[in-house]
């Protein structure tokens, strides 16, 4: 992939409209600029999930990037907003949580909490297109029952779905 080029694979990334979610303005403005490298012309910012959930009732977007650690709500509670179909205003978006954190347990975790992948930190250009462009070119179909609703999660070959360590099927 040439990190100048919109495309990856089949898909065009210059045709998504992604949110990024990060108490970090600098965590923000890495993923956007690798978004806009990929050809991204429109990329909105929260600094958590209670402002996300704000911006989200304004505007409809494509794709969810969210830290896990943040306050005064962190991914985890903003994973769990956004996948109560009753009060999110978009229950069945793709969710990627990203973090530095990334046992097993955290894995398991942001997946039962409705993330359809994690990602991560530090991760590369070229993890962020694979994990982008499987989510939306391959997604997992959606699944309620009395304790969940989200991404199907059983997943092949869980936690890793590529060579790169720093992406995992959530």
């Amino acid at each position: 992939m040439n990190a100048a080029s919109p495309h990856y694979g089949n898909y065009r990334f210059d045709k998504i409209f992604p949110l990024i979610v990060d108490d970090s303005a600098h965590i923000r403005k890495l993923l956007k600029d690798v978004l806009f490298c990929f050809g991204c012309t429109r990329v909105i910012e929260a600094s958590d999930g209670s402002e996300a959930l704000a911006t989200l009732k304004q505007s409809r977007v494509d794709v969810i990037f969210t830290n896990w650690v943040m306050s005064p709500m962190d991914g985890i509670e903003f994973l769990k907003q956004m996948r109560n179909p009753d009060n999110s205003p978009d229950p069945y978006v793709p969710i990627i949580m990203i973090s530095a954190h990334s046992t097993l347990d955290h894995i398991k975790r942001s997946r039962d909490a409705g993330a359809n992948a994690f990602l991560t930190k530090p991760f590369t250009p070229a993890s962020l297109a694979r994990i982008l462009a499987t989510i939306i070119e391959a997604p997992r179909p959606f699944i309620k029952t009395k304790t969940y609703f989200g991404p199907d999660r059983r997943v092949k070959d869980f936690p890793q779905q590529s060579e790169d360590r720093r992406v995992a099927a959530a």
